[in-house]
């Protein structure tokens, strides 16, 4: 089976590595979770990339399908030495994210400011 490489943009951030964009989209499942692990492992090892930015703007699937993959890949990402960050998530996405309690696991990325925005719902109760 052919990889799908969907890189959408690169963006250099301040530490000097590099982040690039990938669009996760589609039905969560076994098949495609495989080749997304191989994606963010390839761009992590071989591409120079230390995040991932994953624009889930079009992942769909089940609440639990859905925060299985992301976590499988974060868990790829960090086993690599690198990270993923949400990208473009909507708003029911972010609400599971935070429901789950797995904010801090799934961060969510602003390529405007070149870092993680955090906690993107539930923000107003932590006192930052």
């Amino acid at each position: 089976m052919e990889q799908d490489d969907r890189v959408v943009e690169s963006v250099e951030l301040r530490r000097g590595g590099a982040r690039v964009v990938v669009e996760i989209e589609g039905r969560s499942g076994a098949c495609d979770l495989a080749m997304w692990c191989a994606q963010i492992e390839s761009l992590l090892t071989v591409g120079g990339a230390d995040v991932v930015a994953c624009d889930v703007a079009h992942l769909d699937g089940s609440a639990g399908a859905v925060l299985h993959t992301l976590v499988r890949l974060q868990l790829t990402a960090r086993r690599c030495g690198g990270a993923i960050q949400l990208f473009s998530p909507p708003p029911a996405l972010l609400e599971l994210v935070w429901i789950a309690g797995l904010t801090d696991v799934l961060p969510v990325s602003d390529l405007r400011r070149g870092d993680a925005v955090g906690d993107a719902v539930g923000d107003a109760g932590d006192g930052s």
